[in-house]
């Protein structure tokens, strides 16, 4: 690999300015920029270029994923090695904020990130995290603040109101941001296109805009009502949809790889033997199980018919769209269950095809499409002097068979040069990252402090459903005055590194909070939070990843926790459990410092339940009875239920909680350590 300059010798060039092939070229590359096109005859090489040799081989612009989900850092590079050099990532946090920033300034590999902020809904959300807007006020604000942070465009999802809806729309619109997204269900695809929605993501609205007369589940959006609509539509208004769609100026990003992957667990295992999936991040992988996926669990064999039905239709109308003039981009909604990154954008354009458009007009929709949407045109979407030096060198050329876009020979991002044997080798390198162990993880944990006098020691395996993505090694100690100081470090693998951070919760003879600080050392940066109680009010101080410092004050009641990601903050909460009877409940105030989708502070109610014991064995093996609770998290934007178990002497063996796609674990393991005497 090298920067500067770099020639691609006599190669047949597809431009993507038109559909054309431009026969006998060379183009050189300076300083990440196009800085030559011509015949090959008339073109002078420095002497002092990289040659690549391109007879008989075709050289195209990168291609743009116009819909991808950014949460790992190993799915940068599965981009790269498979053409796609810029994407448009639809819900962002700090963390992508500071790889787009690092990325375009050579010190990360991975393509040019267009980044949301984060997902806006109504309240309650879809999804767990997102930001909720129910008025016009918030909507305002939170338009406001996106574009302050940098985000480049803002993303508007099922729940959202008519009046949060409408100010989002008028806001983004007056401080020039363009809005993306799902088609609101009070909205509905006519008041969308009304609206001039930016882009509409998947078709959402369009099965429901051609609803029969008659149809029964016309008007609701229930999740059984929403599997039914394939089997009430009017074909006849089909043509309606489309000219609104043409004369609003909306861009659908039709995403059909995505839908045509939501299958049962029988059709999930022959998915997964795909030899590709091994270059799927674990966590990833641990996520794409149908039988946990909330939106799948529940899914009949009858609705997943409903669902290949509702694959042709999308077909029809990117087709029905495409053939009217209507604008189409290229996404794939990776990381969705078995969308891996960068491999699937070439399922994706074989979908196109499929469906009607030209292999020319598929592979526009990621790459000059894209440029224009993004308004960036100037930057990149086709082979022209002065634009940004993204391309692909092909075997083949793309034009006559639009699989020819996945043979690629090597990838150029940003003016550096990547050979399909250096791509290759880099992914094995990635690949050997994935694998986790508990010995591997020790070796990232470091001593702590002396906690105190009387210390116990303890330490979690850290799994996603059944998948081992890290741990947690807790110390508690006595201090003076009844006191207790609870320390604990977790790592998780988060390929190609690994993530760590560390809590330390001070808390009185009553259990509850005196301070917390937390530290971590992430892709995104490293950040240092310190939380303290004092006489009903939290002070809380420190740095996020990718922002200066900050300082806040919250009032809360004299009895709130304070908790952080680690199962150490309920360890606090144990203590009070013991006394309950079955069927007993018991509720407790957190404010918790979360960092996922990024760094905040929420406040969460949480509800315990004794459950009746169950039969099992303590951390030393012995059986006996264990205490079960089950565990209710609610706040604002998300809830959860969980179960934790106790042994005889109250010590926390195991928590787990259900996530939307998978469950987190934490698991008691016997403390092998040389010396439980820490440093």
């Amino acid at each position: 690999m090298r920067d500067d300059p770099i020639a691609f010798v006599d190669v047949d060039l597809v431009p993507m300015d038109r559909e054309q092939i431009l026969h006998h070229q060379t183009v050189i590359v300076r300083r990440g920029r196009i800085d030559q096109v011509g015949e090959t005859a008339e073109v002078r090489i420095p002497q002092d270029a990289a040659r690549v040799e391109g007879r008989g081989r075709y050289l195209m612009p990168g291609l743009t994923d116009m819909h991808t989900h950014v949460w790992e850092e190993a799915a940068l590079l599965l981009f790269i090695a498979n053409g796609v050099t810029t994407v448009r990532n639809m819900w962002g946090s700090h963390r992508q904020l500071a790889w787009r920033d690092r990325i375009a300034k050579g010190t990360m590999v991975g393509p040019t990130i267009f980044t949301a902020g984060p997902l806006l809904d109504g309240s309650p959300p879809i999804w767990n995290t997102s930001g909720v807007i129910v008025t016009q006020e918030e909507a305002e604000k939170e338009v406001v603040r996106e574009v302050e942070l940098g985000y480049d465009f803002v993303k508007v999802y099922n729940r959202l109101s008519l009046e949060a809806y409408h100010a989002i729309l008028a806001t983004a619109k007056k401080l020039g941001i363009s809005v993306a997204g799902h088609v609101p269900y009070a909205i509905g695809l006519e008041g969308a296109l009304k609206a001039r929605q930016d882009s509409i993501e998947h078709l959402e609205g369009y099965i429901y805009a051609i609803q029969a007369d008659n149809s029964p589940v016309r008007g609701k959006f229930d999740p059984q009502s929403r599997r039914k609509a394939i089997d009430y539509v009017d074909e006849g208004k089909i043509p309606h949809v489309i000219t609104d769609t043409r004369a609003a100026g909306t861009w659908n990003c039709v995403t059909m790889v995505v839908m045509r992957k939501f299958v049962s667990a029988g059709e999930a295992k022959q998915l997964l033997e795909d030899p590709r999936m091994r270059f799927v991040p674990p966590e990833l992988l641990a996520s794409w199980d149908p039988s946990k996926d909330f939106r799948l669990k529940d899914r009949t064999a009858l609705d997943f018919q409903r669902e290949r039905r509702a694959d042709v239709m999308r077909a029809r109308l990117t087709g029905e769209l495409y053939r009217a003039g209507a604008r189409i981009l290229l996404g794939t909604d990776t990381p969705n269950p078995f969308v891996i990154p960068g491999f699937s954008i070439h399922e994706e354009l074989h979908n196109l095809v499929e469906a009607g458009l030209t292999p020319y007009e598929a592979i526009k929709a990621g790459t000059k499409n894209a440029g224009e949407f993004l308004n960036a045109l100037d930057e990149f979407g086709t082979i022209e002097v002065g634009k940004r030096a993204d391309m692909i060198l092909l075997e083949a050329n793309p034009l006559e068979d639009v699989e020819n876009a996945s043979r690629a020979l090597g990838v150029m991002v940003r003016g550096k040069w990547y050979s399909k044997a250096e791509l290759l080798g880099m992914l094995e390198e990635l690949v050997s990252t994935y694998v986790t162990s508990n010995e591997r993880l020790d070796g990232f944990l470091q001593p702590f402090s002396r906690a105190g006098l009387n210390q116990i020691h303890s330490s979690y395996l850290i799994k996603s459903s059944d998948i081992l993505l890290g741990k947690e090694r807790v110390v508690q100690g006595t201090l003076p005055r009844g006191r207790t100081l609870i320390s604990s470090q977790a790592v998780i693998n988060a390929p190609p590194r690994i993530n760590s951070s560390l809590t330390r919760l001070e808390v009185n003879e009553d259990s509850l909070p005196i301070s917390l600080s937390f530290e971590s050392k992430t892709s995104e940066g490293n950040s240092r939070v310190s939380m303290e109680c004092k006489e009903g009010r939290v002070k809380i101080w420190g740095n996020r990843p990718y922002q200066s410092r900050f300082q806040v004050e919250k009032n809360e009641p004299e009895d709130v926790l304070l908790g952080s990601p680690h199962v150490a903050s309920y360890l606090p909460i144990t203590r009070g459990l013991q006394s309950m009877d079955v069927g007993q409940t018991l509720d407790f105030r957190m404010l918790r410092l979360e960092t996922d989708p990024e760094l905040d502070f929420v406040e969460a109610k949480l509800q315990f339940e004794r459950k009746p014991d169950i039969e099992g064995q303590d951390e030393d093996g012995r059986p006996g009875p264990l205490r079960m609770y089950g565990v209710a998290e609610t706040r604002r934007n998300a809830s959860y239920d969980g179960t934790l178990l106790l042994d005889d002497q109250g010590g926390l063996l195991l928590f787990e909680r259900i996530e939307q796609m998978g469950l987190t674990r934490f698991e008691l393991v016997k403390n092998t350590d040389a010396s439980p005497e820490l440093r």
